[in-house]
């Protein structure tokens, strides 16, 4: 039936193995335009069509989005480690609210769900405070824009000493900050040092489109300062979101190189509109 429906539209099977934005023209416009129209011949309705997420279900009395899933998840593993609560148990516990079939499973799920609603209250309240104070530096005109919390002192601070946690107060200062100057720019935010002295550093860049590629302007730019100015051995990710950690005698360092380093790239049209 898939196939007879492609073939209505004349698109063939292997074009459509790439994403959808990728097609070439002829095939991309041949789609989306005689896909709504061939479809109910071949049994699809418009509404089948929609799609907003899913839910899971436990028994009659519970059930969460993927989406909230994801997020309780991460709010979880992102919660304070103490000597008793370590890394370790915590990502195990994790581990258990992915079967919320068990007992333990569903007490850990429920856990993770709480944690992820008092950690939105806490991101809203801190990058709200942020953003009213001026913590943020740069304004309309600047290639990227810089919050440094490695120096601060406020209740919250050890919420944020994961990077999952401290990527979403980023999004969420970056997007206050936005409206404040009215242009979207990326945003850079050193997190508090933990235990051992040492701080996650995370960027987030000025937009996400769905539907689209998305690239990560900044990869590069971090991978180059730390290489030649830090000397640190680091934890890395650099897929969406940029996430390094560093240590805190590094980070005034760190952001004036690569403050510099953005600078001249941005003067000299490499990352131009990107970032």
């Amino acid at each position: 039936q898939v196939d007879l429906l492609l073939a209505a539209c004349n698109v063939g099977r292997p074009v459509c193995e790439g994403p959808f934005f990728s097609m070439h023209e002829v095939y991309h416009t041949a789609l989306k335009n005689k896909f709504l129209d061939k479809a109910a011949a071949y049994g699809l309705s418009k509404e089948t069509l929609k799609y907003n997420g899913f839910e899971i279900q436990y028994k009659n009395d519970f059930k969460i989005t993927a989406l909230d899933y994801v997020l309780a998840l991460t709010a979880h593993l992102g919660r304070r480690r103490t000597d008793s609560d370590c890394s370790l148990s915590i990502f195990h516990s994790a581990l258990d609210a992915l079967h919320p079939q068990y007992e333990e499973g569903i007490k850990q799920l429920k856990s993770a769900i709480e944690r992820a609603k008092a950690l939105a209250v806490k991101v809203v309240e801190e990058g709200g405070l942020l953003v009213t104070r001026r913590q943020v530096q740069g304004g309309k005109h600047d290639p990227c824009w810089y919050l440094d919390l490695s120096s601060m002192t406020f209740q919250s601070s050890q919420d944020f000493h994961h990077h999952s946690t401290l990527v979403r107060l980023a999004l969420f200062v970056r997007d206050a900050w936005t409206q404040r100057v009215k242009t979207p720019q990326s945003l850079v935010v050193i997190g508090p040092p933990d235990a051992q002295d040492m701080c996650h550093v995370v960027s987030v860049r000025k937009s996400q489109q769905a539907g689209q590629l998305q690239n990560n302007p900044l990869a590069i730019p971090f991978q180059e300062v730390l290489a030649e100015h830090t000397n640190d051995e680091v934890s890395q990710a650099t897929f969406d979101n940029t996430i390094y950690t560093i240590k805190r005698a590094h980070v005034y360092t760190f952001v004036e190189e690569l403050r510099a380093l953005i600078k001249s790239y941005n003067e000299g049209g490499d990352m131009m509109g990107v970032l």
